[in-house]
C-alpha cells in the first residue's frame, strides 16, 4: 500500500503544478515559455495510463482511479487552453523535438522493454502501454527544456510548475528504489524516470538558488 501511495503521490504533485500553470495561463491569456508538444505528450500519457492500469493490481484501489481521471481532466483542460491562447505568445520558437518522432521512438522502446515479456513471455501485451507512458513522459519533457534554454528566463509561475514536476519525479524515484529493494522493480522503468529527473536537475539547482518570487535566469 505504501508503494501505491508513493506512485500516486508523484502524480498528485504533478497535478498541483498543472493547476498552478492553468491559473497562470487563464490570467495572462498566453502560453509564453511553454511547450504545447510537452502538454500533448502528457495528455497521451494520461490516456495510456487509464488503459494499462486496468491490467494491474492498481485497478483495485479507488484512489488510483480518482487520481487518473483527475489527471486526464486537468490534461484536457491544459491542452484546451493551449489551443485557445498559443497564438498569443510573443515569442514563437520552433521545436526540433517533433511529437511523431517521440511517439515512434517510445513505441519502439516499449516493444522491447516492457513487463509482459518478463512475466508472461509475451511480447504484445497491455504492459507495453506502461512502458510507453514512462518513456513518453520522460521524452515529452524535451520540447519544454529546449524552449527554456532558448528564452533563458523562466517566470515565477512556470518555475513553480516545473519544480513541482521535479518533485513528482523525485517521489517516483523513491518508489522505484523501494520497489527495487523489494525485488519488484524493473530497471528500464526506473531509468525512464531517472532520465526525467536528470532533465530537470539543473533547473532545480537554479530554482533553489534563486530568491523566491523572482524569475529564474538559466545560464
Amino acid at each position: 500500500m505504501i508503494l501505491l501511495l508513493l506512485f500516486t503521490l508523484g502524480y498528485i504533485c504533478q497535478n498541483i503544478g498543472n493547476v498552478i500553470l492553468i491559473q497562470n495561463i487563464r490570467r495572462k491569456k498566453n502560453t509564453e515559455g511553454l511547450s504545447f508538444e510537452t502538454q500533448i505528450a502528457y495528455l497521451i500519457g494520461a490516456i495510456a495510463r487509464i488503459l494499462w492500469v486496468n491490467h494491474t493490481s492498481l485497478s483495485r484501489y479507488w484512489f488510483v482511479w480518482l487520481e487518473l481521471f483527475v489527471s486526464l481532466g486537468i490534461s484536457i483542460w491544459m491542452v484546451t487552453l493551449f489551443v485557445k491562447y498559443k497564438n498569443n505568445s510573443f515569442t514563437q520558437i520552433s521545436n526540433p523535438f517533433k511529437l511523431p518522432f517521440l511517439f515512434i521512438g517510445c513505441a519502439v522502446l516499449s516493444f522491447f522493454f516492457h513487463l509482459g515479456n518478463r512475466v508472461s513471455g509475451k511480447w504484445f501485451t497491455a504492459q507495453m502501454l506502461l512502458s510507453f507512458t514512462m518513456f513518453l513522459e520522460a521524452s515529452g519533457l524535451l520540447p519544454q527544456i529546449y524552449i527554456l534554454r532558448k528564452i533563458k528566463a523562466v517566470e515565477v509561475t512556470v518555475s513553480n510548475y516545473l519544480f513541482l514536476l521535479a518533485v513528482s519525479r523525485a517521489i517516483r524515484m523513491v518508489f522505484w528504489v523501494v520497489s527495487w529493494l523489494d525485488n519488484k522493480a524493473y530497471g528500464f522503468l526506473m531509468v525512464a524516470d531517472l532520465a526525467h529527473t536528470i532533465l530537470l536537475a539543473d533547473f532545480v539547482y537554479y530554482y533553489l538558488k534563486t530568491k523566491r518570487g523572482t524569475p529564474i535566469l538559466l545560464h
